[in-house]
Formats: C-alpha cells, sequence, structure tokens
C-alpha cells in the first residue's frame, strides 16, 4: 500500500499529460468532423429543396411564356401597326418599343401632366387638346403605341392618336372641337377665328358660314353645337343637313327636326296643295301696337298699370 501511495515518476505523469491531450485532440476532430457532416448535409438538403423550387418556377413561367405568346402579336403585326405601309420601321428602338408594349401584360405607361390654360397637354412636342373644364388642372396621360388616353378623377376624358413624326418640322397641334364647347358657350365669337373649329364636321362649317352673316348667328350655332353633348352626333347632324336642304338654317328649325328624328316622326312628307277655297282674303298685318289698346282703359285715357 505504502508503494501505492508514492508520488509517480517524471517521466510517467509526462506521458499521461501527452495521452490526454492527445485524446482531446482526437475527441475535438471528432466532434469538427461531425459537425461539417451534418452541416453539408444541411446545405446539401437546401440546395436540393432550391432546385426543386427553382425547378417549379421554370415549370411555372413556361406556362405563362406559352399563353402571352398565344395572344401577342407577331414581331411583323407590330411593325406594321406602327409603320403602316412601310416594310421597316424608321427607328428600330422605336419599332422595339412598340413590340414590348404590345407584349407587356400593362401595355402603356403613365405620366402625369399639367393642362395649360389653352386646355392642351404637351408630349414628344406635340399638343393634344383636353376637355376645357380641366383646364389648369393636372391629369393623368397613358402612352400606349398608337394612341394616347387622358384620364382624370378615375374617369376616362378623352383619347387621341398618337402623332409620330421623326423630321423636324414645327409641332402640331391636335384639337378636337367637343373639347371647347364649354368655351364658346360663354365666348361664343371663338367661332370665328377659333383654330378648333375648323374641322367640324362639313354640314356644321356650312351652316356657320349661313348663321355667322347675321347678327347674334353665333350665339345659335354655339347653342346647336351644344347639342352633340346631350344627344347622338350622327343625329344632331342629319337635323342640320334637313334644315340646310329646306333652306330655313335657323336654331328653331334645327331643334325641331331634332326631336322628330329623335320621336321616330317623318321630315319628309309628301307636298300637300292648298284648296282654293282655304286661300286668305285678308291677311293679317303684324302690328303689335293695337295690343296697348288693352293697356289703357276707356275713360279717361290711363294706363291700367
Amino acid at each position: 500500500m505504502s508503494d501505492a501511495t508514492e508520488e509517480l515518476p517524471d517521466d510517467l505523469a509526462s506521458a499521461l499529460a501527452l495521452l490526454a491531450q492527445e485524446r482531446a485532440r482526437r475527441v475535438a476532430a471528432e466532434a469538427e468532423a461531425a459537425t461539417a457532416k451534418a452541416e453539408a448535409a444541411s446545405a446539401k438538403a437546401l440546395v436540393s429543396h432550391s432546385e426543386a423550387l427553382i425547378a417549379r418556377l421554370k415549370v411555372e413561367i413556361d406556362k405563362v411564356r406559352r399563353e402571352l405568346s398565344a395572344r401577342r402579336p407577331t414581331c411583323a403585326t407590330v411593325l406594321s401597326r406602327w409603320a403602316p405601309g412601310k416594310k421597316t420601321p424608321k427607328s428600330v428602338g422605336r419599332a422595339y418599343v412598340g413590340f414590348w408594349f404590345h407584349c407587356s401584360p400593362n401595355p402603356f405607361v403613365e405620366q402625369s401632366k399639367r393642362v395649360s390654360p389653352t386646355c392642351l397637354i404637351t408630349f414628344e412636342r406635340n399638343r393634344y387638346s383636353v376637355p376645357a373644364s380641366f383646364a389648369n388642372r393636372p391629369v393623368s396621360l397613358r402612352i400606349y403605341p398608337e394612341r394616347l388616353v387622358v384620364a382624370a378623377e378615375g374617369n376616362i376624358l378623352c383619347e387621341h392618336a398618337r402623332v409620330i413624326e421623326r423630321s423636324h418640322r414645327l409641332p402640331r397641334t391636335i384639337y378636337d372641337w367637343r373639347h371647347y364647347l364649354a368655351v364658346i358657350q360663354r365666348k361664343p365669337g371663338a367661332l370665328r377665328n377659333g383654330a378648333p373649329f375648323l374641322e367640324l364636321p362639313l354640314a356644321f362649317r356650312r351652316l356657320q358660314d349661313q348663321m355667322l352673316r347675321r347678327p347674334g348667328g353665333d350665339r345659335e350655332m354655339a347653342d346647336i353645337l351644344a347639342l352633340v353633348l346631350h344627344h347622338d352626333e350622327q343625329v344632331v347632324v342629319r337635323a342640320v343637313e334637313l334644315a340646310l336642304d329646306q333652306g330655313v338654317a335657323t336654331k328653331t328649325h334645327v331643334l325641331n327636326l331634332l326631336h322628330m328624328l329623335i320621336d321616330g316622326k317623318t321630315t319628309d312628307g309628301p307636298d300637300i296643295d292648298t284648296p282654293q277655297a282655304l286661300t286668305l282674303l285678308r291677311e293679317p298685318k303684324a302690328n303689335v301696337e293695337r295690343y296697348d289698346g288693352l293697356r289703357v282703359r276707356i275713360v279717361g285715357g290711363r294706363n291700367a298699370s
């Protein structure tokens, strides 16, 4: 027993210490290897999961592409719309943009514009008219390859064909005379020299030539043009054509013909020969002074008022 309690020699203690250190290093290496293996397995599982998601995403993308390709126009169709009658467009970039517009799920670009006091907005150096009620107000311009749509307050205000010119000519102004009907209600004299009213339909221009020759004709013409705000424009044009054919170019006659057309009544009935017995022997005279006698008392000659 006394031998067992004796202290170990120095060389044996050193050997035991080295053995303990070696075992500790071995355990640490095994732990690191196990950790690396676990991380590798986790990374492999993550990669497999990601590859599966990517494969599913590719399938969905191919499906959407097939659906879009079934609906999208061909390049030749787009180019023919972009430059009608020409084999190649003036600008390859513009043709590409036009093709992108047609193939995009959201085929327009939206910009904010402010309407000028003359009811115009500017786009690509050209000016387009807007209803007069939105003068000096902000609007939204939706830009399509072949048209421009103006919207405000959740409503579509107007639409214009898009003018695309690569030449260096002066900018163009595209008017719609209907946008200025509210202006001529306040200032009917604008009909005489107003640029928007140079593009009136032929029947309106013929009526304008006749009505502006007499006093007050500009006011009556403005009222007739305003009828298109409440009735079908083609019906109003037909009423004006009938009035011109009958040689009675007046506001009252146009209104009568318009109501007859709306009610479905005929306007071209047969001519009626008046019997000779119904001929007036004494035609009444337009003398309004005789009505003044109704206001004079018989006694005293004083006015009844």
